[in-house]
């Protein structure tokens, strides 16, 4: 998998993007489907919205705060990056676990590979 350069309009991530209510995260952890891959597993559910939304979680003993933060932060870039290769209308919830390589290209690796698996990719190029 490589990562491929959107035009600028398609490299943003704003707040209309964001799943940002813990009623909304708990919704989907609830009802919404699940795929999984070593490290990480995604939550999903069809909405009717117009946009895909993300949001990144961690289990509760993930490390220090500064781990916690770079996690997110590389999650969040990974579906940045990826996002025009989703299906839209749907929210996304990435759990991600501790793994020995923490690095965007390992992150933005299991973002494509669980949103394969859930069935999210659009477009012929699916890696």
């Amino acid at each position: 998998m490589h990562l491929t350069r959107q035009p600028k309009e398609q490299c943003t991530f704003s707040r209309n993007e964001r799943i940002g209510s813990s009623k909304e995260i708990r919704a989907l952890f609830q009802g919404g489907k699940k795929v999984s891959v070593p490290g990480a597993k995604l939550f999903f559910m069809k909405t009717t919205r117009s946009e895909t939304r993300f949001a990144v979680t961690l289990p509760r003993k993930y490390g220090a705060a500064v781990e916690r933060n770079r996690t997110k932060r590389l999650c969040r870039e990974s579906f940045r990056t990826q996002k025009a290769r989703f299906a839209q209308g749907y929210d996304m919830l990435f759990l991600v676990y501790q793994t020995q390589h923490e690095d965007l290209r390992t992150r933005a690796s299991q973002v494509f590979l669980l949103a394969k698996k859930a069935g999210l990719l659009v477009g012929r190029n699916h890696g």
